[in-house]
């Protein structure tokens, strides 16, 4: 049996993808059978030295709940019928970075399939993760990256098994990485496109989301139980393809569902926590309108803006 643990990486090549190197420690996995992890693709996103790994075929699963910070990958649960619930996942976080995590919901229809898995990377350190879908094409998952960035292609080819590394306590996640048949050594098939949603209405640290709205057989609604406001939306799709908006959190917020809406109806509101008194901003009242374009989605861990766009 070969042996194979990761290396630390020297400053000349700190934020390059990499092939694994070999040491002589073995490395502890949730499967009898693992990836061997001189062929997967990865992304260090620290400088630790790993030891744990999970390994996940995609093809298999519901949903990945991404947990972010700062911009940073600081945690990843996967869904799956066993394990619906991303909760269990959140609690390892300490209390005082709990309350600041984003949740980010990676929806993976059982009628769609995941066919690229890459990550886009700038000098501040902050990590999107890209995905593209059969039915749904490209998702941008994180806070907006502007410029300045490196796209890197992790897996090209389904079926994909998603390799990453436990996270230590209070440190990103510093082992994220795929496997396929097919060699991801070479740039993404397709780039994803650098996305313009415009003025941050809610602050230059939001993340921001985005979703078609035409085709779309059914929504379900997140709501803040404290404030009652939306957390996210998921779509889903006639076609068999379904996307996330927002902060899905997955039996864990209340829910509203709507069976073949026609319309998407809000009100801008804000809500002060000192005092626990919510009042309405301009405009007041719903605004409703049809569901052609697509909607674009602001949001941090406490706070969400929405916006149509034909």
């Amino acid at each position: 049996m070969r042996h194979i643990s990761i290396a630390a990486f020297d400053d000349q090549v700190n934020n390059r993808l990499r092939r694994v190197p070999e040491t002589s420690k073995l490395p502890i996995w949730n499967t009898p059978a693992p990836p061997d992890l001189s062929s997967c693709s990865a992304f260090p996103a620290g400088f630790s030295s790993w030891q744990r790994y999970h390994a996940v075929e995609v093809d298999k699963i519901t949903g990945i709940t991404f947990f972010f910070l700062s911009g940073r990958l600081f945690g990843i649960h996967i869904h799956s019928t066993e394990e619906p619930c991303a909760m269990s996942t959140y609690e390892r976080f300490a209390n005082r970075l709990g309350p600041r995590i984003v949740w980010i919901y990676l929806s993976i229809s059982k009628k769609d399939r995941l066919l690229v898995l890459g990550v886009r990377e700038e000098p501040k350190r902050r990590l999107n993760i890209l995905a593209r879908t059969q039915k749904l094409g490209n998702v941008v998952l994180g806070q907006h990256i502007k410029g300045g960035f490196k796209d890197r292609c992790l897996g090209k080819s389904a079926p994909i098994t998603l390799i990453h590394g436990e996270p230590i306590e209070g440190y990103p996640v510093h082992f994220f990485g795929a496997y396929c048949a097919l060699s991801s050594a070479t740039p993404l098939p397709d780039p994803f496109r650098l996305e313009t949603p415009g003025p941050d209405p809610i602050g230059d640290d939001s993340y921001f989301s985005w979703a078609p709205v035409e085709g779309v057989s059914s929504t379900i609604t997140f709501i803040d139980q404290a404030t009652g406001f939306c957390r996210g939306i998921m779509f889903q799709y006639y076609n068999g393809g379904s996307r996330a908006i927002g902060q899905c959190r997955l039996h864990v917020d209340p829910t509203e569902s709507v069976i073949q809406p026609l319309m998407l109806c809000f009100r801008a509101e804000s809500y002060r926590s000192r005092s626990d008194k919510m009042h309405h901003g301009i405009p007041q009242g719903w605004e409703c309108q049809l569901l052609r374009g697509y909607v674009k989605f602001w949001f941090t861990s406490r706070s969400s803006f929405l916006a149509i766009q034909n």
